[in-house]
């Protein structure tokens, strides 16, 4: 009975593990003074972690497409899956109307946990996206996915 209440408490663990550890990102990036600091902060709070990964998509300029300016994956993982895909995923752009999850999260500021290969389904066909689920070891491992918004401060006068 004992071992069914911890396996019916994880995911709550989990959901508070992952919540502290944002705030606490957040609390640290908070205020810094460029964007680079920014990167720099993140990759080293997720790496320190040794149980979260981020990859950074940034808005293009129109406001239709994400970017991807940092990838959360190791270096080897990451360039299988981009040779795989046929693409190089610096230049890869996510259109927000073939997107219903990134969509959510840039168009209307939800915070949503999806898979890791549903994201890549979305995003390729079902047969190049089950090659690069195969390839990352995505096939059941969680994303959360949350906006990051920057706010500039203009003087007044």
């Amino acid at each position: 009975m004992k071992e069914k209440m911890e396996g019916t408490d994880k995911p709550k663990r989990d959901l508070i593990d992952i919540t502290h550890f944002t705030k606490n990102v957040s609390a640290k990036i908070h205020g810094l003074p460029n964007e680079a600091e920014t990167y720099r902060t993140l990759r080293e709070e997720f790496t320190k972690s040794k149980r979260y990964r981020v990859s950074l998509l940034l808005l293009t300029d129109n406001g239709a497409k994400f970017r991807l300016t940092e990838a959360g994956f190791p270096a080897g993982e990451f360039e299988a899956a981009q040779r795989t895909a046929g693409v190089r995923a610096k230049r890869h752009r996510i259109d927000l109307n073939r997107s219903s999850m990134f969509s959510q999260v840039a168009r209307e500021g939800k915070t949503v946990e999806v898979k890791v290969s549903d994201i890549i389904a979305e995003l390729f066909p079902q047969r190049l996206a089950d090659s690069i689920s195969n390839s990352l070891g995505a096939e059941n491992r969680a994303c959360i996915l949350t906006p990051l918004r920057r706010h500039l401060l203009h003087p007044i006068g």
